[in-house]
Parts: C-alpha cells; structure tokens; sequence
C-alpha cells in the first residue's frame, strides 16, 4: 500500500505485493526504479556518479577503476564567482576539470547527470 501510494497507484490495499499495470510512461524498465534511483542517491541529494557508477558495473559490466588515493571530497558548499552555491553539474565540472579524475568521470558523469532529474 504505501508503495503504491509512493508511484501514486490508486486501488491497492494490504502489505503484500501485487503485480499491476503502472498508467505511466516516464518511469518505464529499471532506470526509473525508485529503488535504482534511491539505492544511487545520498540521504539528501541525488548522485550523479553513483547513478553513473552503477550504470557501467551493473548494466554495461565495465566498471570505471577505482579513484586515486588522493581525490578531493565532494564540496557541498562550493560557491560560484556571482556568490550563489555551484549547481551539482558546476561541481562536477570543476571536479572533471582534475586530469587525473577526468579520466574516469568523462564516463560516468553524462550518463548519471541524464538521470538526474528522476524524483526519487
């Protein structure tokens, strides 16, 4: 029930699951899973590399090689010039914008920032 309250599937009751026929078309095959989507996602963003990561292992079997030792983390408060906070593609720009991370993150960003407008 509260599943089908989360995809906004009307008629269902009880805990146990039931096959039915989802009315819409955007989140159509496993991309648009709410569970792909959560499981790639941090606790309060979504995850552009995580989504891309998992991508490459799970589906295409070419799983990008493990970072450097050394990769900066991931700048939550990063600000641009103007003074307003980096979008998530600003940051990862200047995080590709690092020879030795672009390398891999020329991989994986495009195809998880294609999925990043997927509400979890």
């Amino acid at each position: 029930e509260r599943l089908a309250r989360h995809y906004e599937i009307p008629g269902i009751t009880g805990s146990g699951f039931q096959r039915v026929v989802y009315p819409d078309d955007r989140r159509r095959g496993v991309l648009g899973h709410g569970s792909i989507l959560a499981m790639t996602s941090h606790a309060n963003r979504t995850s552009p590399v995580l989504r891309g990561k998992w991508v490459l292992e799970v589906l295409l079997g070419s799983p990008p090689p493990p970072p450097p030792p050394d990769v900066p983390a991931f700048e939550e408060t990063d600000e641009a010039d103007e003074g307003r906070s980096l979008t998530v593609r600003e940051r990862m720009e200047e995080h590709r914008s690092n020879p030795s991370c672009s390398s891999c993150h020329r991989f994986i960003d495009p195809i998880g920032l294609a999925l990043d407008n997927y509400d979890v």
